[in-house]
């Protein structure tokens, strides 16, 4: 939408009006406000992979008795899990290995 409403900006030099009753100006800078949402929205999709990334770690470390593995440095605390011996993270904290070797 951003591009076209771009386009028909500078090109033709229209601006697209409002199609609600209740909205009585143009939409001045519409592109930017949505790129501030959508940025809002991957910030709060990337939380939440965060949570189901650790809840999944979680339950490997649960279900393979972590409890008695010869390092289980981190796991189970409040650390950020991609401090927990063994795991691995991109720069936006998700997982991309998870190596337990000794």
């Amino acid at each position: 939408y951003c591009d076209f409403f771009n386009y028909a900006q500078s090109e033709f030099g229209h601006a697209l009006k409002p199609k609600t009753l209740t909205v009585d100006k143009e939409f001045s800078d519409h592109c930017g406000v949505l790129e501030d949402q959508v940025a809002a929205l991957v910030e709060f999709s990337i939380d939440a992979l965060h949570s189901i990334e650790r809840s999944g770690l979680e339950a490997i470390y649960n279900q393979t008795n972590g409890q008695n593995w010869n390092d289980n440095a981190g796991w189970m605390n409040e650390t950020d899990h991609c401090q927990w011996y063994g795991i691995s993270c991109d720069s936006d904290g998700l997982v991309t290995s998870i190596d337990l070797r000794d």
